[in-house]
């Protein structure tokens, strides 16, 4: 075998092999969120870019058009596909919120700014790049205030 074909077959083992691992650790990232046919979504964008403010490491980075935004009727959704579900969970871009922890949402410049409580109840700040912005804000306000008491 001439060293070429080597090459090539190793490097398709290592191409494979990070492929797995990807696919393993988005398919565990991406356990949080049902099955996204068994909910009622008032609004879905796919192919959303972002990234999250809790570090200045998760601030230089993000996610470009792979972010899947759904507002079902009582939570926000931010998610990606599966190959890109882990990073986007070390980047802070994975997020299952219920409405009500929804804090604030507003446009800054043609981008999104949404703040919201985790479960462990220390807020997150994600800024999102949308071609439909003013519909998934509209959208996202009613449902808060419809959920909560609180006002956006």
């Amino acid at each position: 075998m001439e060293f070429q074909q080597v090459f090539v077959i190793i490097w398709l083992i290592i191409m494979f092999a990070i492929a797995s691992m990807l696919y393993a650790t988005g398919k565990d990232a991406l356990s949080i969120f049902p099955d996204i046919d068994s909910v009622n979504v008032l609004f879905r964008e796919k192919r959303v870019s972002g990234n999250s403010n809790k570090s200045f490491f998760t601030k230089m980075g993000g996610a470009q058009n792979v972010l899947d935004v759904v507002i079902t009727h009582n939570e926000l959704w931010i998610k990606s596909a599966v190959l890109f579900a882990g990073l986007g969970k070390k980047s802070d871009l994975l997020h299952r919120v219920r409405l009500e922890d929804v804090i604030s949402v507003k446009e800054v410049k043609n981008k999104v700014h949404v703040e919201f409580k985790n479960k462990g109840f220390s807020q997150s700040h994600v800024v999102l790049q949308m071609r439909d912005g003013r519909s998934f804000i509209d959208i996202l306000t009613s449902c808060v205030k419809t959920n909560s008491d609180n006002s956006l």
